[in-house]
Order: C-alpha cells, then structure tokens, then sequence
C-alpha cells in the first residue's frame, strides 16, 4: 500500500483528524500566523484531543497538502516539500 492510498483510507476512517486539524490551523490564522507546520499542529492534535488515538507520522504531509486544497482560507498555510513516496 502506497501512502497516497493509506492516507485516503485514513481519511475515510477517521474523518475527525481532518476536523481537528482544520480547526487548530484556523486558530493559528486567527492569531495572525500566515505560515505554520504541520507537524507541530499533529503533535498538538495529537495531546489536546485523545480521542484521536495513535496519528501516523507519515500521514501528516499529505494531510497539510489536503487540507490546503479543501480549505480556500488556508491555502499555503504550511510549508511543504517535494514528496519523497507517493
């Protein structure tokens, strides 16, 4: 399995990381940050909401370029680089 195709099973399972992703990048434009890391929003998500249970490190680059396609107002909101496997 690719983790192109793990990430869209990951995000039919569990649709609320997106949510809580989502939410905690909105309080970060809130606060006047344009720019930010994903991986610090995972970690966060990852000790404020348990409910998540065990987040795939490898997962969370493709969550941040989902997320900045899906969500008009956080477009280019984290920093990204070339993926390395698809």
């Amino acid at each position: 399995m690719t983790y192109a195709s793990e990430f869209r099973l990951h995000l039919k399972t569990h649709p609320r990381v997106f949510q809580v992703l989502v939410k905690l990048a909105r309080r970060e434009l809130r606060r006047g940050r344009t720019h930010t890391s994903i991986r610090k929003l995972w970690e966060r998500a990852r000790d404020e909401d348990k409910s998540l249970g065990g987040l795939n490190d490898h997962l969370h680059s493709h969550y941040a370029r989902y997320i900045m396609q899906n969500v008009p107002e956080l477009e280019g909101m984290f920093y990204t680089r070339r993926l390395r496997a698809a």
